[in-house]
């Protein structure tokens, strides 16, 4: 009869503390779910204004894919700044036909020239960009045509 009583009362014991378990569940679920909403208007209420400058070099396999990405993302306040060396480099007229399809999108191409014998050419590209930055660009992002 003691035996009844000890695993009758571990079965009670085992039942409340799964109750316990999936109550937390449950609660862990809705805090984090308040919080990414909570995340999220937070993101939405502070974006800085940003410059996205990528240097490209040659044409990229899939480049329509890679302009596309680069102008429609969700953060609203940001311009693209796409580097080449030259004008020769047949990159320059494939992204000037590739940004005329984001017209929403502030886009400029900047033609770097050729690097020193003491730095790389994306180095370059990308130094260049700098200088063209103003005081509305707050927020630098450095990404590969990639």
């Amino acid at each position: 009869m003691i035996a009844c009583l000890g695993s009758g009362l571990l079965a009670l014991l085992w039942i409340a503390w799964l109750m316990q378990a999936i109550l937390s569940a449950i609660q862990v679920n809705k805090l984090s779910r308040e919080f990414l909403h909570k995340r999220r208007a937070n993101f939405k209420a502070h974006q800085p204004s940003a410059a996205v400058i990528v240097p490209f070099k040659g044409l990229e396999p899939d480049l329509s894919a890679c302009v596309r990405s680069f102008c429609n993302q969700e953060y609203k306040q940001y311009r693209i700044l796409f580097v080449v060396e030259s004008q020769d480099d047949p990159v320059y007229t494939a992204l000037q036909n590739e940004i005329e399809n984001y017209p929403h999108r502030p886009a400029k191409i900047l033609i770097a020239g050729t690097a020193g014998h003491d730095q790389g050419q994306k180095v370059h590209n990308q130094l260049v960009a700098i200088d063209a930055l103003d005081d509305r660009d707050r927020v630098w992002i450095f990404a590969d045509s990639d």
